[in-house]
């Protein structure tokens, strides 16, 4: 009878430990930015992509369920509601979710409002779900710039010395662009890196040789396309960290 109790209670305090993990592993993973990375219109119609910054501190997995995004017109008040589904964060990575829809381009001239959800589920050996913990992160997003859209992100939200990071620029109406590269040095100017110019779309790769410490905070993009000029938000992301 006693070795059956221990039994009972290694096991009871194997699912716990188990169940507790899945929950810290969960909760250590978090939308960090939302933006809308790419704007095109036929006719009345926009097609516009919103790009969900995911990352995920924990030391475990983390998986999200029932990801969705809510899209509100400033303009008109409109509300629509679009599942993306689940996803799986590995230990101490980040996702990069794009996701498009279609919108009259009327209602995006005044800006989006963006509510992204998504659950936590609290599980036993990752298998069953006893719990789930609702989460949300809001954003107003304004994309258009004297009716034009202009934007610029990296394809991941960090990286670390001696390895790479891609980026992708975009303008519409169609028109010719450039992207910079810049240092951003903390109590001195940007420093500017590199340049790489194109027509609509551009793509570059960027090595960085410094990592973010005091002296250099991290480092983000410029677009100029005609009289215009857009630079990444003063946050990380959706600006690019650097580890050792």
């Amino acid at each position: 009878m006693a070795k059956l109790s221990w039994i009972m209670a290694f096991i009871i305090i194997f699912t716990l430990t188990f169940t507790t993990i899945s929950y810290l592993s969960a909760s250590g993973c978090s939308v960090k930015d939302v933006e809308i990375s790419d704007y095109i219109v036929k006719g009345n119609t926009a097609t516009v992509t919103a790009r969900i910054y995911i990352v995920n501190e924990a030391s475990f997995p983390a998986k999200l369920l029932s990801l969705k995004i809510n899209v509100r017109s400033f303009k008109t008040g409109k509300y629509r509601s679009y599942n993306i589904g689940d996803i799986i964060i590995p230990a101490r990575r980040d996702k990069i979710v794009e996701y498009s829809f279609k919108i009259s381009k009327s209602e995006v001239e005044k800006g989006l409002r963006i509510l992204v959800e998504w659950n936590y589920p609290v599980t036993i050996f990752y298998l069953v779900d006893i719990y789930r913990v609702k989460n949300t992160y809001t954003s107003s997003l304004k994309p258009l710039s004297k009716g034009v859209f202009i934007w610029s992100g990296w394809n991941t939200t960090y990286i670390r010395v001696g390895m790479c990071a891609s980026y992708t620029a975009r303008v519409y109406p169609p028109m010719n662009l450039k992207v910079t590269v810049m240092k951003e040095m903390t109590g001195f100017s940007s420093m500017t890196l590199d340049t790489k110019e194109g027509y609509r779309v551009v793509k570059g790769v960027f090595c960085p040789k410094e990592p973010s410490s005091i002296r250099t905070r991290g480092y983000y993009l410029v677009v100029e396309a005609g009289e215009l000029r857009w630079e990444q938000p003063e946050s990380y992301p959706p600006r690019l960290f650097v580890r050792p």
